[in-house]
């Protein structure tokens, strides 16, 4: 009765699981017959997107502790924006209810493996973009089915990255030192203006002095004509 409660399931999320693993990318997977008892792993594994792959954080949820059969039911499996937004809920889901999970990083070549994990459908959701980017939430069954009587129970999955986008400057931030900013004007140096400034400075003491000496030559000749004046009188 339990193998028979359990096929159902797994006959209700096959569809699900195929549209999730084309959203998510290419999925390489080893099939054998079906063993209640065996446990499987989820392999994580970072496509190149041109930036580093390392120390990525991964959260694994079961998702039959969700209680989301109502949201599996209703989801339309043949969309694919559908599926990657039924995962991005039960992310949310998982963490308001705060319930148990998994977390692996990614090493230097960008896996992360999850292994001796009990038979459930589980929610993947990223909990640590480090330097790598976005990756959308996804479901993987384990074990899946291939075909028509092939069991999966080891999933690499490869899901789709997005690379963080930078950002454009600001306006009026300051320039990188060093770094002279395009088409600026040269700025007249500070020597410069003192120079120019004192130049006005000098003439204009020029000036004065040469008005002073004028008028202390007619301050003689006016002085000797009224001596001249006292003398013929």
């Amino acid at each position: 009765m339990r193998l028979l409660k359990r096929k159902r399931w797994f006959t209700a999320v096959l569809t699900a699981l195929i549209i999730i693993g084309s959203m998510a990318g290419d999925t390489k997977v080893s099939a054998a017959e079906y063993d209640k008892n065996r446990t499987g792993s989820i392999t994580v594994e970072l496509n190149d997107i041109g930036t580093v792959k390392s120390e990525v954080g991964f959260r694994i949820y079961k998702v039959s502790e969700l209680n989301a059969q109502e949201e599996l039911a209703q989801a339309d499996k043949s969309s694919a924006g559908e599926m990657r937004q039924l995962a991005e809920n039960l992310q949310k889901k998982a963490e308001k209810m705060n319930i148990a999970y998994l977390e692996e990083t990614t090493k230097t070549d960008g896996r992360a493996a999850f292994l001796d994990l009990a038979q459930d459908l589980y929610l993947v959701c990223q909990s640590d973009k480090a330097q790598y980017g976005t990756v959308s939430p996804f479901l993987v069954e384990i074990p899946s089915v291939e075909g028509k009587d092939q069991w999966v129970y080891d999933v690499v999955a490869n899901p789709k990255g997005e690379a963080p986008q930078r950002e454009p400057d600001k306006p009026g931030e300051p320039s990188e030192p060093g770094k002279e900013e395009p088409n600026a004007e040269p700025k007249a140096s500070s020597e410069g203006t003192k120079q120019v400034k004192t130049g006005d400075e000098s003439r204009s003491v020029l000036y004065f002095l040469s008005a002073a000496g004028a008028l202390a030559v007619c301050l003689v000749i006016v002085k000797q004509k009224k001596q001249q004046n006292m003398k013929n009188s």
